[in-house]
């Protein structure tokens, strides 16, 4: 790996966390983040809304929160990339079943 690329771990829905984080940092130019969690995902025929919802807020609003928190540490030219880990949803129940 590049020696100029750091690879840091965070709680991304705990704001004092992603403050320590960025404290350590004086200016950065890129972050990359990838919010991860279990919630919303299945069969979408059997998923609910509400299991839905329960994603969206675990995966959504921690990134806007490290996301937010890193404007002061950011170059002008930097750069924030949000991605999702996504696993696709099975097709069949077979195929949930197979899953680890």
């Amino acid at each position: 790996m590049n020696p100029a690329i750091e690879v840091k771990l965070a709680d991304a829905a705990s704001e004092r966390e992603l403050r320590r984080l960025y404290s350590g940092f004086e200016q950065f130019d890129h972050l990359v983040l990838c919010v991860s969690d279990a919630k919303g995902a299945g069969p979408f025929s059997s998923l609910s809304l509400d299991e839905l919802r329960a994603g969206f807020e675990a995966k959504f609003f921690p990134q806007f929160l490290a996301a937010k928190l890193a404007l002061p540490h950011l170059s002008q030219t930097g750069s924030i990339t949000l991605s999702l880990p996504f696993l696709p949803a099975p097709r069949t129940q077979e195929q949930a079943d197979s899953r680890p």
